[in-house]
This record gives structure tokens, sequence and C-alpha cells, in this order.
């Protein structure tokens, strides 16, 4: 396997705390972090957005945003 095909996944907590609160990240998991961001080669799974979604709309993650659910997509 080729080092150079490999893509980081973030779990739910990673995505948050590096958009949030990076300091909540180990050194590692930062490094790997910003070294994705360089590399372009992360991947974020839809469950993730789905979890900040309802955590949102259950008011136990403040995004700093106005609730949308009143748009008529």
């Amino acid at each position: 396997m080729c080092y150079q095909d490999l893509f980081y996944v973030l779990d739910t907590c990673a995505l948050i705390w590096l958009t949030l609160d990076p300091d909540k990240l180990s050194e590692r998991a930062k490094k790997a972090c910003y070294q994705m961001e360089q590399e372009k080669n992360g991947l974020v799974p839809s469950t993730a957005v789905w979890e900040i979604a309802i955590k949102v709309k259950n008011q136990k993650l403040d995004l700093g945003v106005d609730n949308v659910s009143s748009c008529s997509w």
C-alpha cells in the first residue's frame, strides 16, 4: 500500500473540535488534521453532519449561527 493513497476520516467530535476548539485535540490529532487540510485528503462521513444537526436541534451544540430550520427548501 502506498501512503500517498491514505485518507483521513474525521468523526463527529474531531470535526467539531477541529472547527470550534482545536485545543481539545491532542497534538498528534492536530498535526494529522492540519496535514489533511494541506493535502486535501480528508473525508467527513454524512453521519457526522447528521449528528451535528441533531446536536444543534437539541440545543446541545451552538455553532453561533441562526437557526435555519425555517428555510423552505
